[in-house]
Order: structure tokens, then sequence, then C-alpha cells
């Protein structure tokens, strides 16, 4: 049988948080849908169904490992999966600020948890001041192509 969704995750690792994230997002999502869900990182898959988690492959090598390069590969597996008509989901490092990941998401692409950066008042460099004026500028930028381009959330809460 097809798994209802396939998701593409930059990490699926059970010590580091964005892959502690995605675990407990993809779980959910599979509860609540009530579908199986087959979802892949640069390291292994795991098949998500009705809420209950089976590894399928594990600490699969590849030289894709680095979160930068990850998402990029990822979403050209998403694109072959959205030709072959499968619902599609792209969870971690999906900063609000990288407009460029949002453009070249598939359409109808479900969005995991989103990622940000805050700006802490104390510090007054460089990074600090594009934290406070230039990133909301992207965050709302993103978020009206996020709709254009009819990227979709999940419809429940978590």
């Amino acid at each position: 049988m097809k798994p209802s969704f396939f998701a593409w995750c930059c990490d699926l690792e059970e010590n580091s948080g964005e892959g502690i994230l995605a675990n407990k997002f993809l779980k959910i999502l599979s509860e609540k849908a009530r579908s199986k869900i087959i979802a892949q990182s640069p390291t292994k898959k795991i098949l998500f169904n009705n809420g209950k988690k089976n590894s399928l492959i594990k600490n699969k090598k590849t030289v894709f490992k680095h979160k930068y390069i990850s998402p990029f590969f990822g979403i050209l597996i998403l694109w072959k999966k959205y030709f072959l008509n499968q619902n599609i989901i792209y969870v971690n490092y999906f900063p609000l600020w990288n407009i460029i990941l949002t453009i070249i998401l598939p359409p109808r692409t479900i969005i995991g948890p989103i990622t940000g950066s805050i700006y802490l008042k104390k510090n007054y460099n460089f990074f600090s001041l594009v934290r406070k004026f230039i990133f909301p500028i992207l965050y709302k930028l993103n978020s009206f192509l996020s709709n254009i381009i009819n990227l979709a959330g999940p419809s429940f809460a978590i």
C-alpha cells in the first residue's frame, strides 16, 4: 500500500532538537490525519502510521548531511514526488527569513514547524541589527509568498 504522504526532513535523529521536533510533528500528523507518512532524511527513513513509528533504514551514509545543503537536496526529491502526484511535506530547517526555500518548494507542500531567529536587545552588532530590522521584513515577505505559492500548514494545532 502506498503511503498517504512523503516527508523530507533535514534531521530525523532523536538526539537533536530539530530531529526530536520532526519526529513529534510527523507522529502527531499521522495520528490526526489517520494516515501513513514515509519520512526521509539524509541518514534514515521512518514510517509513521497512525501515530506509530517504525524505522525503515537507519544510518544510511550520505554526503548531504549539512543542514545548508540537505534542504535543497530534499526539495529535489519533493519535486519528483510532486510530479508523481504524491502528497508532500517539508520538515526541518525552514527559517522564515529564507525566501529561496519558499520560492523553490513545490506547490501544496505541507510545511512542518518553522524556525526563526529572535532579536535580543542586549547585543548591538551587525547580526543583531539584521535580526531587528531585516528579518521582520523577510518574515512578512516570505509569509506573503507562501500564500501565493500555495504552501500549506497542517489544519490542526499541535
